[in-house]
């Protein structure tokens, strides 16, 4: 009869138990779907963007093209953007894993056909802007050695190559690029001069709408580099 007893006892106390569970449970269910905000896990960071994407560094290149009669006077003058080459990217990636040895810049103008803006040998000819013993000294077109490089530092930093040449024929400007040129990664920078093996490499491009130039009218081109970080 006592054994019985205790049996009962201890049947009793684990119902109630295990309804006092269910209760609770069945509170905390209610608290969170009658408006209450459940507790966010503490793997999921609060400042987390919501959105899943960032932008990477930008390159962003502004182009000023000014075209003057020889007394100085401004005829046209056309702002625009460049776009970044597929290999210019692969460029700078070889450059910062110091595999390419940098040289000197350049800037190239054209255009199509007979309108090319420049003669080379007495035949249209695209117009390269170069540093001293600069990038493209090698190749088939005309060839203004005036480029110069500068950083600026206000308000973002960049790098700005300017230049300018006299057109020796009327033509017109339909296509801007710039280049640079690199030797190997054996090759230190003092020792990458104009007669080392140079590759010359287009790390910016862009066709533009026309720009007419006249014979004996000067070019004066600008164009600023930076790379900006995600906005």
């Amino acid at each position: 009869m006592v054994r019985n007893r205790w049996y009962h006892l201890a049947t009793v106390t684990a119902v109630s138990f295990a309804g006092a569970v269910f209760v609770l449970s069945a509170i905390d269910t209610h608290r969170a779907t009658d408006g209450t905000k459940p507790t966010v896990p503490s793997d999921q960071s609060a400042d987390q963007p919501q959105n899943g994407t960032a932008e990477g560094i930008r390159v962003h290149g502004h182009w000023t093209i000014e075209v003057r009669e020889p007394d100085g006077e401004l005829v046209t003058r056309r702002e625009f953007e460049n776009a970044l080459t597929s290999p210019g990217s692969s460029h700078l990636v070889e450059l910062l894993a110091r595999q390419r040895t940098p040289h000197k810049w350049g800037v190239r103008v054209d255009g199509a056909g007979d309108s090319r803006p420049c003669l080379l040998h007495g035949s249209p000819s695209g117009c390269n802007i170069l540093e001293d013993d600069g990038v493209a000294s090698t190749l088939p077109e005309a060839v203004f050695k005036t480029l110069t490089l500068s950083v600026s530092s206000s308000p973002t930093p960049e790098f700005v190559l300017s230049g300018d040449f006299t057109a020796p024929k009327d033509g017109a400007i339909t296509f801007v690029r710039t280049l640079h040129g690199y030797c190997g990664p054996d090759v230190s920078p003092p020792d990458c001069v104009a007669d080392s093996p140079i590759t010359n490499f287009v790390f910016t491009q862009t066709s533009i709408s026309s720009v007419a130039v006249l014979s004996g009218q000067s070019v004066l081109v600008t164009v600023r580099i930076n790379f900006a970080p995600p906005a």
